[in-house]
């Protein structure tokens, strides 16, 4: 946001850039839960005596990898929410201009 001289506004490209830069960092974090789900370590990778502590670590990977996804879901809604709000600003600019110029 930016004041000068008694006008509020918003930066519209500065706002678009960081929508487009949190949706790819969105990306790159999503593309993690599938490593995380292609490799899990569980009670047979672990050997017979240390089954419970396999499964005790692939418990962990389960709950990191809902973590990543939460996170990832949550940045990408944020994402959008920013996107939408660029197009809401530059379309109330232009009705206002519209309007003030044919007053």
């Amino acid at each position: 946001m930016t004041n000068t001289s008694n006008t509020l506004g918003v930066k519209t490209g500065e706002l678009g850039r960081l929508s487009n830069e949190l949706q790819a960092s969105t990306d790159v974090v999503k593309n993690q839960i599938k490593k995380i789900s292609d490799n899990l370590f569980g009670p047979g990778d672990a050997g017979t005596k240390y089954q419970s502590k396999g499964k005790d670590i692939q418990s962990g990977l389960e709950a990191l990898r809902q973590r990543i996804d939460d996170w990832s879901n949550a940045s990408g809604a944020t994402a959008d929410v920013i996107g939408a709000a660029v197009v809401s600003y530059s379309t109330v600019d232009e009705q206002r201009a519209s309007e003030l110029n044919n007053k």
